[in-house]
């Protein structure tokens, strides 16, 4: 019988790279759904679709990358009214304008600043400004942009970060979000508000955030003139607004999470549809839907998904992107009235049986006397029975705010039909158990982390049939940090595989990027006057304790984890003769996208764990 790790699979890594869609940002208008996409038929250029009854899907604009690159990760990048779209290119980082009644389309702004978070109002387009400065960082800003000339006016400066601006009509007024450095925006942000006159934004006031850490996320006005907006001030991310009195009041509350880790722009998890407020929640990971009613009762909606994300409404449509245990992502429209829903894009039909696919089972257990998370996936194929100890691959996510989801991965199943068990783990950090968990990495990044995977290890070994000489550990970004430490200071895993891994923390904070130069201080400690830490934590510095085999994958445009980490640690391995692989893509930045780089990538990684297991 064929041992696990070598099982006959439907599933190839051309399938992952042919069959699904990228999710992107979500607008309604009216009954018209908006949405942003890429996928290999698209060439992994994003591109904008609208659907509506009368119409189906339709694509909106063609021969546009709409991409932006604001604070390297980008995100929501176009703004939709009856009239006009007015969206960003990739290529040139500039806003252009389509008419909708004669179907031109031109470059609005010139090429220089770069801009996300469009939104339309009364006066221009507002927007999060980004402009290179000679020897300093980007310079970020709240931008007002003329429709008609492309002038751009820097309305508010002076914070180190903008996001969310959101527009009120009837008082011309306008809240958004800033933060400086050393805070992420998961830390603390602060909620503005000012009024939009006349191309000036006048008696500009913080209404939250400035006396306390308070996360805030997602602002956004209320028909009446109530801001709403989420905040984990009592420990969850939960939806609050102010209406009548200066202390925000309660909306939808509880031991859930209504928000992510604001790594991208335009995130959005709750919305208004008429009278009633479709909010998003996340416990551990798996996510419902709730409608709040005008007589402020809320119900949790049936609904069959394990993953919620870009809830936004019209006051006769709610959309959003969804996904189950055994299904991938699909966009979902409900009617916010009688909750009928239906996907309106969805993916080719699996080109498998279900019976492949390994449900995951979430698991809490103890590590070094805290609590941590994971979700296993056990070994599943319906051709094989084998009782014979199976190899186990520990997936360690990045952020590390990021979250081990449970929604349907092809990923996952690619190494599970293949007789992997496959561990995802929650470590300490990570979002979805509320603030104090998400923050109980600050000053641990390396150590909690790594102490989590290995209890996810020693967790499964008492109730599994694992191969402890078949143990691996895979993960990206900061998630590659997590691996290379588990290779370096415990001896528990038969190799890893590091992708745009973080190698050297003392590098980290001296080279990336503006949205992260600052983000080490709550992660690690001060730098420099904590640097004996950063190279205590670092791979790096520790490479002669790793004996195991190692693979790294590093694209060569990445500005986030820059090619000079994997180099160097490479080097180090080098003399001390550990056996390693290194594979780059050329054409690649933080994270991969081109169908053959992924696709090149997954067989590696999978062909290094093989030979390892068989010696």
């Amino acid at each position: 019988m064929t041992q696990p790790g070598f099982w006959n699979s439907p599933i190839s890594s051309e399938m992952l790279t042919k069959t699904g869609f990228r999710a992107g940002n979500i607008q309604v208008l009216g009954k018209t759904v908006y949405w942003t996409e890429s996928s290999s038929e698209t060439e992994n250029m994003v591109v904008l679709r609208s659907w509506n009854q009368s119409s189906g899907i339709l694509n909106v604009i063609e021969g546009y990358n709409i991409r932006t690159r604001v604070h390297e990760y980008g995100g929501q990048c176009f703004a939709v009214s009856e009239e006009h779209l007015y969206f960003v290119h990739d290529e040139n980082g500039c806003i252009y304008k389509k008419d909708f009644i004669t179907g031109e389309v031109r470059k609005l702004t010139l090429k220089g600043p770069r801009f996300a978070d469009l939104q339309i109002t009364d006066e221009g387009l507002v927007a999060v400004g980004e402009e290179d400065r000679k020897d300093q960082e980007p310079e970020n800003f709240l931008a007002l942009i003329d429709t008609q000339t492309g002038n751009v006016e820097k309305i508010h400066k002076g914070y180190d970060f903008y996001a969310a601006p959101s527009f009120h009509k009837s008082t011309s007024t306008l809240c958004w979000l800033s933060w400086n450095h050393p805070n992420m925006p998961w830390d603390q942000t602060e909620l503005w508000v000012g009024q939009l006159i006349e191309g000036a934004l006048i008696g500009t006031e913080c209404v939250r955030g400035q006396l306390e850490e308070e996360a805030i996320f997602q602002p956004q006005w209320c028909e009446d003139g109530s801001l709403y907006f989420v905040s984990d001030k009592e420990e969850f991310w939960n939806l609050y607004a102010f209406e009548e009195s200066r202390e925000p009041k309660s909306i939808v509350t509880g031991a859930f999470e209504c928000a992510w880790p604001m790594w991208v722009f335009g995130m959005s998890t709750w919305a208004f549809a008429g009278k009633n407020i479709f909010s998003a929640a996340n416990v551990g990971g798996f996510w419902t839907l709730r409608r709040r009613d005008q007589f402020g009762e809320v119900i949790e909606i049936e609904l069959p998904y394990t993953a919620i994300d870009q809830v936004r409404a019209s006051e006769s449509i709610v959309a959003f992107w969804a996904a189950s245990e055994t299904e991938e992502n699909q966009l979902v429209i409900l009617d916010p009235d009688t909750l009928y829903y239906k996907a309106i894009r969805t993916n080719e039909p699996l080109p498998f049986s279900t019976d492949y696919i390994s449900l995951p089972q979430c698991i809490k257990f103890n590590s070094n006397g805290r609590n941590a998370y994971a979700n296993f996936y056990p070994p599943t194929n319906p051709e094989y029975n084998s009782k014979t100890a199976f190899p186990l691959l520990v997936k360690s996510h990045g952020g590390p705010t990021a979250s081990a989801d449970p929604d349907f991965q092809l990923k996952v199943q690619f190494w599970t039909s293949r007789g992997f068990g496959l561990v995802d783990v929650n470590y300490a950090g990570s979002t979805g158990f509320g603030r104090s968990y998400r923050h109980s990495l600050d000053g641990e990044w390396g150590v909690y982390d790594m102490q989590d995977c290995v209890a996810a290890v020693d967790f499964l070994q008492e109730t599994e049939n694992i191969d402890t000489n078949s143990i691996f550990i895979s993960g990206g970004s900061a998630g590659g940090l997590t691996t290379l430490c588990c290779l370096a200071f415990t001896n528990r895993f038969s190799g890893g595989a590091s992708y745009y891994g973080v190698a050297d923390l003392v590098g980290l904070a001296e080279e990336t990027h503006k949205f992260e130069a600052r983000y080490l201080d709550r992660l690690v400690g001060k730098y420099p006057e904590e640097i004996d830490t950063y190279k205590a934590r670092s791979p790096l510095y520790n490479a002669e304790k790793i004996n195991c085999p190692v693979i790294f994958f590093q694209g060569l445009q990445d500005k986030v984890v820059p090619p000079s980490q994997p180099e160097a640690m490479i080097l180090e391995l080098h003399r001390n003769k550990v056996p390693l692989k290194y594979i780059t893509f050329d054409d690649e930045s933080h994270g991969f996208r081109k169908a053959a780089n992924i696709k090149t990538a997954l067989e590696q990684e999978l062909a290094f764990y093989q030979k390892i297991i068989i010696g």
